[in-house]
């Protein structure tokens, strides 16, 4: 088990969020997709003039990192920003096939749903492809969480049931995701819920048999354990990201914390040792945890069989909220006012301080 969970590990980097695509650091990128110099201005130059070849006029780069990198533009035709998202794998590089690829851009871009970022296109550029999509602006789900100090369980498991629907879609038309997390996971400026990178972060190619060298494809922390093992990913790995992404956002953590060890976050991930979220937060209705336990169950037999099952769970638990009156303390809450925190309180506490040694010592004086 110990040497097996080496080997996986070589295999990906811990993934750090920049922005609702989650690239990781720029380190990550092969010399043979982005030569040298990998200077920001370096590798913006070359992907603009890619892009606006095929029509593209490039405002900024919004990520980069191992899977490629992603550009806000303006598409000239049709006068609307997009999201470009350039690709690693490269035309002569070892598992690359563009038919294969193709293939996935147009069954992403067959996928209309409200609660799923679309796919515009699909280009093959010299030795670099590119999908165009709906650029969507507004927060991811991490910044979200990380941003507002309080958020109601209730809008969470909103928020959540969306995504589920969006995932849902993508299963109903035989799509598999791979890598659904709170990045990944957009809340539009007008509150819609849009889940990012559909058959993009993590593409066919990537996991299809007779690959030289096996990719471990998803983020670490919130891919199911038979994903970590670079078997065959199924909707139920879809599942445990979704209750993964869920811990998150009521806990503001992941179930593993924070990777600093690669390898020893994979070790718990394979066992199933993820933090109990009754052990973070002591105030969710019950059935909430029973949602996020079933859904992150290490044997996929035992988790929600379909996004479809994990969306009615967590709309069943809305309806129960709804329907259950307030406890006195939930009450209480509410009467708190959303700038009183315990850094208010603190500031507040030392200005008072502050200002009665001041008005002792002008009493003293004066």
């Amino acid at each position: 088990m110990r040497a097996r969970a080496v080997d996986v590990a070589a295999d990906f980097e811990d993934a750090v969020a920049e922005s609702y695509q989650t690239l990781a650091d720029a380190s990550d990128l092969p010399e043979t997709v982005f030569q040298e110099p990998r200077r920001r201005e370096g590798l913006m130059e070359k992907l603009s003039a890619i892009a606006a070849r095929a029509g593209f006029e490039v405002e900024q780069m919004l990520g980069r990192g191992g899977m490629g990198a992603v550009l806000l533009a303006l598409d000239r035709r049709l006068g609307r920003r997009v999201a470009i998202k350039f690709l690693t794998l490269t035309a002569g590089q070892a598992g690359y096939d563009g038919d294969m690829l193709q293939r996935e851009a147009e069954k992403a871009s067959r996928l209309t749903h409200p609660n799923v970022v679309q796919v515009y296109s699909w280009h093959q550029m010299e030795s670099l492809a590119f999908f165009v999509m709906e650029y969507v602006e507004g927060d991811t789900l991490q910044q979200y969480v990380q941003r507002e100090y309080r958020i109601s369980v209730i809008d969470i498991l909103r928020i959540m049931a969306e995504a589920a629907a969006g995932v849902e879609a993508a299963h109903k038309q035989g799509i598999v995701h791979r890598d659904i997390k709170p990045p990944n996971i957009l809340i539009a400026n007008d509150g819609r819920v849009k889940v990012a990178d559909f058959g993009l972060a993590s593409t066919t190619v990537e996991e299809k048999r007779g690959h030289p060298k096996k990719i471990i494809s998803g983020t670490l922390g919130f891919m199911a354990p038979e994903q970590a093992r670079g078997e065959g990913v199924t909707f139920a790995s879809d599942v445990y990201s979704l209750a993964a992404s869920l811990y998150y956002a009521l806990a503001k953590v992941a179930p593993y914390g924070v990777v600093v060890n690669s390898q020893m976050t994979l070790q718990r991930n394979q066992a199933g040792d993820h933090t109990p979220l009754t052990e973070v937060r002591q105030d969710l209705h019950p059935l909430v945890y029973q949602i996020v336990e079933t859904g992150m169950q290490i044997d996929p037999a035992f988790r929600y069989p379909s996004a479809g099952h994990f969306r009615r769970a967590l709309e069943d638990v809305l309806l129960r909220m709804h329907d259950e009156p307030e406890t006195s303390a939930e009450k209480a809450r509410k009467l708190i006012p959303e700038w009183f925190t315990w850094q208010s309180l603190v500031l507040g506490l030392v200005l008072g301080v502050g200002l009665g040694v001041l008005g002792a010592v002008a009493f003293m004086y004066y």
